[in-house]
């Protein structure tokens, strides 16, 4: 029985005397097996126990509802050489914790996936403990995989982190990989992150995938000035899409009408319309000739990223900037002037067809986990809280697990 209890709950250092269940938790009477210990100034082994210690409670595992402590005493030795007594350390266990590693890496695991109300409701973890164990994450990126790879491709995209206060996400396109959450979504913020990357990881950064913001160019060009910038596909649609249902809300509130069509009818590409509802539009696009323009540029734009190559797209696209100068509205000659400053970063899209689809990706991601945690105050938490959701714990600086037995 005794040596069943050591395999399930990896105790193979120690000697397991009695275990008491109750309704919350398991305590397991342990001993360390011992014939002599080594000093930890002068590495003589040591047969003489100084003194038996208080008996101590560690925390060691969460079984279901149930919280598995050891208990046992730390006995103090004396060393025959240096005359200095010491106490003995458990496998597992750092000094003045009453947490064992793998309680640690536990506790780390549940937070992938739990809300801090939800850790202490199921398991028993306090906010306490378990933000106290999140303030000992080193956040500083992790570049070893990148050592490896010829080529990094890094994604800069922003989200919200509580209303209007917005922070930035930087991950390796490469390897799919969350790099970073910066604290807010300052210049000097992006740029202290990208000076900070190592120089021989910075000489291998050959593309950075952007939305259209000049904060993000603007770091960029100063801090990796040999990477080619590329505006996200998706964003340039998304921002046709914006246009056209703005200028469609605007069409509905001169003219007094409710609707004009459903929404989805004009955003959704042509080639995925039934004739049906191709004819509905056209009928739409007829009577409202003010949304036409709109509709065909968003179009035409669409086509744009469907071409074979960077010469044939940059011919599309400068037609399209043409006529977007050469309209009567002026909400599109600013679109088209939009189109225009950013258009060489949009045509590096086809050298090698980036995107920042995993950002994007990230960033959903991100925004479910702050969901089910109803939200955070403390933007170092989040930021701690969001990272060890990603990456693996081994990854993360600032932790060093030993094996326990």
């Amino acid at each position: 029985m005794k040596n069943d209890i050591s395999k399930i709950f990896r105790l193979q250092a120690f000697r397991v005397f009695k275990v008491a269940v109750s309704e919350q938790s398991i305590e397991i009477d342990v001993a360390l097996k011992k014939k002599y210990l080594r000093c930890p100034r002068c590495g003589k082994p040591s047969r003489s126990c100084h003194q038996v210690g208080k008996p101590h409670l560690i925390k060691h595992q969460f079984w279901g509802e149930k919280v598995v402590r050891l208990k046992g005493r730390k006995s103090r030795w004396k060393c025959s050489r240096c005359g200095r007594p010491f106490t003995e350390q458990w496998p597992g266990v750092k000094k003045w914790s009453r947490k064992t590693e793998a309680a640690e890496f536990q506790i780390f695991d549940l937070l992938k996936g739990k809300s801090f109300r939800q850790l202490r409701r199921e398991n028993g973890i306090t906010d306490r403990e378990a933000r106290y164990l999140l303030s000992k994450v080193d956040i500083a990126p992790n570049w070893e995989e990148e050592q490896q790879q010829p080529v990094v491709r890094l994604g800069i995209d922003e989200h919200s982190f509580r209303g209007r206060n917005l922070v930035v996400t930087v991950t390796n396109l490469t390897q799919r990989r969350l790099k970073g959450i910066l604290p807010d979504d300052q210049q000097k913020s992006l740029k202290a992150w990208l000076r900070a990357i190592p120089d021989d990881i910075r000489a291998k950064v050959e593309e950075v995938c952007i939305d259209m913001k000049e904060l993000f160019l603007s770091a960029i060009k100063q801090e990796l000035p040999d990477a080619a910038v590329v505006v996200d596909h998706f964003h340039i649609i998304q921002d046709a899409n914006r246009r056209l249902d703005e200028a469609r809300r605007l069409e509905q509130e001169m003219r007094g009408r409710k609707h004009i069509g459903k929404r989805w009818l004009f955003l959704m590409g042509r080639e995925r319309l039934d004739e049906e509802h191709k004819a509905k539009l056209d009928l739409l696009l007829d009577r409202f000739p003010e949304l036409k323009a709109f509709y065909y540029f968003k179009e035409k734009l669409r086509e744009f990223y469907r071409a074979k190559d960077k010469e044939a797209a940059a011919v599309l696209l400068s037609r399209i900037i043409l006529n977007m100068e050469g309209s009567d509205d002026a909400a599109i000659n600013q679109w088209g002037r939009t189109l225009k400053h950013w258009r060489p970063y949009i045509l590096n899209y086809f050298n090698h067809k980036t995107t920042n689809a995993y950002t994007e990706g990230a960033n959903n991601k991100i925004k479910m986990i702050k969901r089910m945690s109803f939200g955070f105050r403390n933007v170092q938490t989040y930021i701690r809280k969001m990272m060890i959701a990603f990456i693996p714990i081994t990854l993360l600086g600032g932790l060093i697990w030993h094996t326990f037995c």
